[in-house]
């Protein structure tokens, strides 16, 4: 099975930080952000109660990391 997550980073200039942006990837995927290529359709992350779609919480989790790392280069 092969699907494709979709992320939205932005860079804040207020805040000199990249984060993720949920409020843009709102608007740009409103069906969801992860495409599953065999279905031919969109799947959001988060169902709610818990459960996240396959993948997804880790996946996130690795993001996070690496927006975390990019924000520390900033220091240096």
């Amino acid at each position: 099975m092969s699907k494709q997550h979709h992320y939205i980073v932005s860079y804040n200039t207020s805040s000199n930080q990249w984060e993720l942006d949920a409020d843009a990837e709102a608007v740009k995927y409103e069906h969801g952000t992860i495409y599953d290529y065999d279905n031919d359709s969109w799947h959001r992350d988060y169902s709610g109660d818990g459960e996240f779609y396959p993948e997804a919480e880790r996946l996130s989790e690795a993001i996070s990391k690496a927006i975390k790392q990019l924000n520390e280069g900033l220091k240096s």
